[in-house]
C-alpha cells in the first residue's frame, strides 16, 4: 500500500510540474529559441519543437519609455523589445513642451508637460559619436555619450588580460600594429605643462591639444577629406566649448596625414618579459625600472637617440597588446639626457585597434563654413601672436635632440604642441 502511495504521489508531482513550465513530452530533449517571446506582460524563450509549450528564463518586462516615430510615448522593454503604447489620459489641451530633452534607449525627444499627455516633439536618433573605451581586468567596457542630450548606454567585452609565457609575450609585440588607438602625451617644464591628444585611425582622426587646438578629419568615399577645426586665434586665450568648429574648404588628406605621422612613436618591450610583473587589480603587466628600447618614426626609421622607458605598463586583450603607456627620456650621442633640466615626458597608448573616429552632429551641424577661415596646423607660422616658435608649428618633429625646441624632446609627437603657461595647468 505504501508503494502504491509513493507512485501516486511522484505522478502527481511530475503531474504539476508539467502544468508549471507547460507540456511535457517524453520523446524530446527541450531545445530552446534564440529570440524572445512575449505578450503583454512577459518575455520568455519558447521550445522549439512543435506543440510543447515549455518555456525558459520566463520574466516580467522591463519598461522603459521611448517614442514611436510619429512622436507618440511609447513603453519598450529593454530585455526583448516589446512595446506598449501609452495611452493619453490629458484630455484636449495646448501642448507646451519641455525645453530640455527626454530620452529613450534608442531616441530622444520634447516632451509635453502637461500629465498624462503623450505627445512628443522633435523626436530623432541618438548622436552616439566615439565611445569612451575603459579596458578592466576581464572586461573592455564602451561607454557611448549622446552629444545632443547626455543620455549613456555601456557595451561590455569578456577578454582575457594575461599572456601564456614568454612566446605569447613576444609574439603580441611582434604582431603589434599602431593603429586605431587613442594617444596622450604629457610634457613637463619648470615653467609649464603640454598636452597632446589624438585618436588615430585609418579613415579618420581626431586631434585636441585642450585650450589651443582641435578638429576632425575624416575620409569620404571618393577619397576627399572633410575636416572640422577650430583654434585660438590670439596667445593668452584658451578655447572653450563655445567656441564655434569651421569646416574647412581644404578637402585634402593633409590634416589627417599629418596627425597620423606625428602620433605614431613604436615602442616595443618584446624582449623584456623578465623584467615585468604582472598586476592582477589593474590587469596589466608592471616594470618600474628604466628599460631601454628602440623607438622608430611613423615610416619605420628608428629614432636617432637611445630612449629609456619606465613606470611601464602593458595591457593585453585576448592575446594582442592593447594599452602601453611609460615615461621616457632619451640620451644623445654625447650621453646628455633629455630630461637633464627637470622635464619630464611620458606616452600613453590605449586601446589599440579598437577606436573609431566619428564626427559628432553636434560638430557638422552646427560648423560654420567660412572659405575666409585659415586653419594654422601645418603650416610654417601659428596663429596671431606667435613668437619665435613657428618651427613648433606643425613641422616635421625633431624626435628628441636635446640642441632644438625645448618642446621638440617629446620622441616625435608633439610637434604642433604649444607651452601652456603654469598658471594654465
Amino acid at each position: 500500500m505504501k508503494r502504491i502511495l509513493s507512485l501516486l504521489l511522484a505522478a502527481v508531482a511530475a503531474f504539476a510540474v508539467c502544468l508549471t513550465l507547460g507540456s511535457c513530452d517524453n520523446d524530446h530533449t527541450h531545445k530552446y529559441k534564440t529570440e524572445w517571446s512575449s505578450d503583454e506582460d512577459f518575455h520568455w524563450y519558447a521550445c522549439e519543437s512543435d506543440g510543447c509549450t515549455s518555456q525558459s528564463q520566463k520574466a516580467e518586462h522591463t519598461f522603459e519609455e521611448d517614442a514611436d516615430a510619429d512622436g507618440k510615448a511609447i513603453n519598450v522593454c529593454t530585455v526583448c523589445g516589446y512595446v506598449s503604447n501609452l495611452v493619453n489620459t490629458a484630455g484636449p489641451h495646448d501642448h507646451v513642451y519641455e525645453t530640455e530633452l527626454t530620452a529613450g534607449a534608442n531616441f530622444h525627444w520634447y516632451a509635453c508637460t502637461t500629465e498624462g499627455c503623450t505627445e512628443r516633439r522633435d523626436r530623432e536618433e541618438h548622436d552616439f559619436a566615439m565611445p569612451e573605451i575603459i579596458q578592466e581586468a576581464n572586461a573592455i567596457k564602451r561607454i557611448y555619450t549622446c552629444s545632443l542630450c547626455g543620455y549613456e548606454k555601456t557595451e561590455t567585452t569578456v577578454i582575457s588580460s594575461v599572456v601564456e609565457g614568454e612566446v605569447s609575450w613576444t609574439q603580441a609585440f611582434e604582431n603589434l600594429e599602431l593603429v586605431n588607438f587613442d594617444m596622450d602625451v604629457y610634457m613637463t617644464f619648470k615653467d609649464g605643462t603640454q598636452h597632446n591628444h589624438c585618436i588615430t585611425t585609418e579613415n579618420g582622426v581626431y586631434y585636441q591639444i585642450p585650450g589651443f587646438r582641435e578638429f576632425y578629419s575624416v575620409k569620404n568615399a571618393d577619397g576627399t577629406c572633410t575636416t572640422y577645426a577650430r583654434e585660438v586665434t590670439e596667445y593668452g586665450n584658451d578655447l572653450t566649448d563655445s567656441d564655434p568648429f569651421y569646416k574647412l574648404s581644404d578637402t585634402s588628406d593633409k590634416y589627417l596625414k599629418q596627425a597620423q605621422t606625428e602620433t605614431v612613436l613604436a615602442v616595443s618591450f618584446a624582449d623584456n618579459y623578465d623584467k615585468f610583473t604582472y598586476d592582477e587589480e589593474k590587469g596589466a603587466y608592471v616594470c618600474a625600472t628604466p628599460i631601454k628600447t628602440t623607438a622608430y618614426m611613423a615610416d619605420g626609421t628608428p629614432l636617432p637617440h637611445d630612449m629609456y622607458c619606465y613606470n611601464n605598463v602593458v595591457k593585453v586583450a585576448d592575446g594582442k597588446i592593447s594599452y602601453i603607456s611609460a615615461d621616457y627620456y632619451f640620451v644623445a650621442s654625447d650621453g646628455t639626457r633629455s630630461d637633464a633640466d627637470g622635464s619630464k615626458a611620458s606616452f600613453i597608448y590605449a586601446n589599440i585597434g579598437l577606436c573609431t573616429v566619428t564626427v559628432p552632429k553636434s560638430v557638422s551641424e552646427n560648423a560654420i563654413s567660412d572659405p575666409d577661415y585659415v586653419f594654422t596646423y601645418g603650416q610654417t607660422s601659428g596663429p596671431s601672436g606667435d613668437s619665435g616658435n613657428s618651427e613648433n608649428s606643425g613641422s616635421q618633429p625633431n624626435y628628441g635632440t636635446t640642441d632644438g625646441p625645448q618642446s621638440d624632446v617629446s620622441g616625435g609627437v608633439t610637434s604642433d604642441v604649444e607651452k601652456i603657461p603654469s598658471s594654465d595647468k
